[in-house]
């Protein structure tokens, strides 16, 4: 939010409105409303007005940014503030009515002479952007004439790509993806430096994964999706993705992307100690489950008793 300030060449108070994210979630709220205090009105009281463009249309998922910025561009437009239909709960860690800061109610008019509104988007696809955005009046005495931009050449060739396989009845969907930091899905989402796939990547991946078995992903409906680590790919590196989709009762699909651990290096076999299991018979043992008395002990077997000891025991007896 400072470098996008500073490059529009506005100051703090010159901002009357900010199109702020608004995830709808406690945490999330809470922190980028704390990031706008501190930038905007660190060391100003002028009023701002606050909104949001997800409860008037519903959430845009990937295209939030650019709903928010066409909002703000006809609110700019029509030097007119629209109402934010959110928010009517009080904020448990941010006084809200001591703030500068206040939601727009109703429709009113944007009074001054370049009204400015500050944008931000934290959108689900990873792209998170900052946007000053000024409005702008005609200038008296004429308006700039505009023609059509001329075609570009277009150089077509056919493409023909073959005709997958249809995917048999009950089988199982596998394919195996390589991820590099140029991947469409990879370049441009970095998480506090690291390359990282998006979580509605994985939507595509499925697609991708559907047809090209014969598939129709269009007729697909996702009812869940748990990233339970994130797929990281490393600078000058590449990730193997394994697809892999198991057929379900009623239609369904379990469909999991992993990625594989890297393998630990085994303990050479001259520096295993004798009383050690096999790792063999380590993996073969259940969690929980006791092992065997003499297993991996190195214990020899008990001699069994010769016929003068068994004659002597059943004397005692």
């Amino acid at each position: 939010m400072r470098a996008a300030l500073e490059a529009s060449g506005k100051r703090p108070e010159d901002i009357d409105h900010i199109e702020a994210n608004g995830s709808g979630a406690a945490l999330t709220d809470l922190l980028e409303l704390k990031a706008i205090n501190e930038v905007y009105r660190a060391d100003s009281a002028r009023p701002c007005g606050l909104g949001s463009i997800k409860p008037n249309i519903g959430h845009p998922l990937c295209a939030e940014g650019i709903a928010g910025f066409l909002k703000t561009v006809l609110m700019l437009h029509h030097r007119e503030q629209v109402p934010f239909l959110s928010g009517q709960e009080p904020l448990d860690h941010f006084d809200l009515a001591a703030s500068p800061f206040r939601f727009v109610r109703s429709a009113e008019p944007w009074t001054g002479e370049r009204p400015t509104a500050a944008l931000n988007c934290f959108a689900d696809g990873g792209t998170n952007a900052h946007v000053i955005v000024e409005g702008w009046r005609e200038p008296a005495g004429g308006r700039a004439t505009r023609a059509a931009v001329a075609l570009p050449e277009l150089h077509r060739r056919p493409v023909t790509r073959p005709t997958p396989e249809p995917v048999p009845e009950g089988a199982t969907l596998h394919q195996r993806l390589v991820l590099t930091a140029e991947h469409p899905a990879v370049a441009g989402h970095r998480v506090h430096g690291r390359l990282l796939l998006p979580a509605l990547a994985y939507v595509d991946l499925v697609h991708q994964l559907f047809r090209a078995h014969g598939g129709t992903p269009e007729r697909l409906e996702l009812r869940d999706l748990t990233v339970l680590r994130p797929l990281v790919v490393e600078d000058g590196g590449h990730t193997d993705v394994d697809l892999r989709a198991e057929p379900l009762d009623g239609g369904r699909w379990r469909v999991r992307a992993t990625a594989p651990t890297p393998r630990t290096a085994r303990t050479p076999p001259s520096r295993r100690s004798r009383s050690s299991p096999s790792p063999s018979t380590a993996a073969s043992t259940s969690p929980g489950a006791p092992a065997p008395p003499d297993a991996g002990r190195g214990v020899r077997p008990a001699r069994q008793p010769g016929p003068d000891a068994r004659r002597r025991a059943a004397r005692r007896g």
